[in-house]
């Protein structure tokens, strides 16, 4: 028996946690469902705990700690902590950016998740955004992110490139990893990176195989993961062509 802690923004109320948002709660579900789905495909057995950073409870020092937010104490002990610490420091971090490769830094509306496996990267489809409308932004903002957003290849190579080298710069362990941005014109402008399926990560449920919550499990247990597949006959975007 595994334990398993999934460390989210949650409160905790009469014995119970509640996520603060709607979007944080889907991402916990997508996470439990992929840890279950594997269990019962691997004959594994996982005991999942569910809390917030500040409130976590005391586990053996083989339990699997599984971040779903970069609001992680510095002194907590897990395979990712070091890459934490880095994503949590944005300014620190886009400020890198600038002095190593004399890239553009600001906010952006564009993640590219990438699936850090134990053999090499595999790079998703773009994730988009846009603004909700009142009546659904009430029953649910992850609407307000959409996948695939497919770019051409004169776009894609570089932003390939660019996470790439991010993430071998600091050493970064297996996970999926979503890297923030936007396009100005032609050039990449790098905002920050999440060191695990944040909520832009809620676009892939139900349209890439696997979800990008699948993946990280697999990614962070180093399981085998070959493609992120997205079928061709769920709708895209194009940019760039």
């Amino acid at each position: 028996m595994t334990d398993v802690l999934i460390l989210a923004d949650v409160d905790h109320q009469e014995g119970s946690c509640v996520p603060c948002s709607m979007e944080q709660g889907m991402m916990i579900d997508a996470l439990q469902q992929a840890i279950a789905a594997d269990a019962a495909l691997s004959s594994g057995s996982y005991t999942v705990h569910l809390s917030s950073p500040q409130q976590r409870p005391t586990l053996g020092r083989d339990a699997l700690i599984c971040p779903l937010t970069l609001n992680v104490p510095s002194d907590l002990q897990f395979a990712g902590q070091a890459i934490y610490q880095i994503c949590q420091d944005i300014a620190g971090l886009r400020q890198w950016v600038r002095r190593e490769w004399g890239l553009l830094t600001g906010e952006g509306d564009l993640w590219l998740p990438v699936a850090l496996t134990a053999k090499g990267p595999l790079y998703g489809e773009v994730i988009g955004s846009e603004a909700a409308n009142s009546a659904a932004q009430a029953d649910s903002t992850a609407i307000a992110y959409y996948q695939p957003l497919h770019l051409s290849d004169r776009l894609r190579q570089p932003l390939y490139g660019l996470a790439g080298q991010l993430l071998r710069s600091h050493l970064a362990p297996p996970a999926v990893y979503l890297m923030q941005f936007k396009f100005e014109g032609t050039a990449i402008c790098f905002d920050r990176l999440f060191p695990f399926p944040a909520a832009p990560a809620i676009a892939s449920i139900g349209v890439q195989v696997p979800n990008l919550f699948a993946a990280h499990w697999r990614c962070i247990t180093r399981r085998s993961l070959q493609d992120l597949v997205i079928p061709g006959f769920v709708p895209h975007r194009v940019v760039g062509e």
